[in-house]
């Protein structure tokens, strides 16, 4: 679909016939071409011999309650982000909204790779047992927490990099200090509850998780806004939303696996270290890195016993 789109905007590019209307009929082209290719390769599924009227209804029905949880699931998280935006764009002039939206930017192109592994995980845990579930959650679950914990330290170099590639966007570049550990939430978020959840087919917790978010959102970020009047405030209130549907949904997915419910409070001090020194004493990256490694080091033991079992549950 981006293939097709991309070569027909390049041919227009060429021929100088760039206009709205070439772009949605670009966009358009690209879409109607990837649906008769997934046609093509599931006519096997789409010209099969139908099912008898009464079963398809039934099935159908059940989809569409799955679906439907879903979708409001989905559109929650959209409205929790862009709520924020509306009211930054409200209150303040075009340029704060523009370094917003800048900001918004940066964590969405990130945020565009993990959706792309969270897709390609759910069908692969549809095929684990439950009970193999139960274990395989914590593990990666352990892994995953040291992973992000060191790609936060990317904050750094790409603070550096925007600074001199958009030196007047200073305010936008501050305000990474408040995505970026939201990203890290988003991000556990979609690569591990929400795959989880709806391979046990619990999407109604994923949409009181979604829910919750928004909710959240709205009230702080109307707070902040006609308030207390501050754009950081305001984009914190994205962090405390991100971290509330995160923590609601870790708890009632451990619910749903009868684990019992272990809140981290190193990686949450971790967090809270990372934003308030960085916005209040910009600390340098060597301290926040000794951090993390002292928690490596004292959840050493954990972590080599969830990555053998990863490697040796793997397939």
């Amino acid at each position: 679909e981006r293939i097709i789109y991309f070569i027909i905007i390049l041919i227009f590019l060429i021929y100088n016939k760039v206009s709205y209307q070439t772009l949605i009929s670009a966009d358009l082209i690209g879409k109607l071409s990837s649906f008769l290719l997934v046609i093509f390769l599931c006519r096997d599924i789409v010209f099969n011999k139908p099912v008898k009227f009464k079963i398809a209804i039934k099935e159908a029905f059940y989809n569409i309650n799955t679906g439907v949880k879903i979708l409001l699931a989905n559109l929650s998280a959209v409205l929790s982000n862009g709520i924020v935006r509306l009211f930054v764009e409200k209150r303040w002039n075009i340029e704060v909204f523009g370094m917003v939206s800048l900001s918004f930017s940066v964590i969405n192109l990130f945020m565009i790779f993990v959706n792309s592994i969270a897709i390609v995980g759910f069908p692969i845990l549809r095929k684990v047992s439950i009970e193999k579930i139960r274990i395989l959650f914590p593990n990666i679950k352990q892994v995953c927490t040291v992973i992000l914990l060191f790609c936060m330290m990317f904050f750094w170099p790409l603070k550096n990099v925007m600074q001199w590639v958009l030196p007047k966007y200073t305010d936008s570049i501050e305000q990474l200090v408040f995505l970026l550990p939201m990203c890290i939430f988003e991000c556990k978020f979609s690569i591990l509850i929400s795959v989880f959840l709806k391979t046990i087919r619990r999407e109604k917790h994923l949409l009181y998780a979604n829910i919750v978010s928004l909710i959240v959102s709205v009230v702080f970020g109307y707070v902040s806004v006609n308030i207390f009047s501050s754009v950081d405030l305001t984009i914190f209130c994205l962090l405390i939303a991100s971290m509330a549907k995160y923590y609601l949904a870790d708890i009632l997915l451990s619910r749903d696996l009868n684990l019992k419910i272990n809140f981290d409070f190193f990686e949450f001090g971790i967090i809270v270290f990372f934003v308030y020194s960085n916005f209040y004493h910009n600390i340098k990256i060597i301290s926040y890195l000794i951090l993390v490694i002292t928690y490596i080091y004292l959840k050493r033991n954990s972590i080599r016993n969830s990555i053998i079992f990863i490697r040796r549950n793997g397939n």
